[in-house]
């Protein structure tokens, strides 16, 4: 088991719920609602995600939302903490 935590920007969240979906057919659709943006208030800029899998999910994952190309951010959640993955970023929860 593993912990993604994961940030798209704004524009792939269509696509990054349809890949999520292949995952989690009952609940992936609810994957990426948490907006984030520069300021914390207006339209979000970019989306994120905490996500515990299994490590075959976990490689597949990493691979169909990688295939989006820019604008995808994939870290290993047990390493690292979401405000530090805000502040790299330069965004703030809205």
């Amino acid at each position: 088991m593993q912990r993604l935590l994961i940030l798209i920007l704004a524009v792939h969240q269509a696509a990054a719920k349809a890949i999520t979906l292949k995952y989690d057919p009952v609940g992936g659709d609810k994957v990426f609602g948490a907006g984030l943006s520069p300021l914390g208030a207006g339209p979000p800029t970019h989306y994120w995600c905490s996500w515990q899998m299994d490590d075959a999910d976990a490689v597949g994952m990493r691979a169909d939302l990688g295939a989006l190309g820019p604008g995808v951010w994939i870290y290993n959640g047990d390493r690292i903490q979401s405000t530090s993955v805000e502040t790299e970023h330069g965004l703030r929860a809205n």
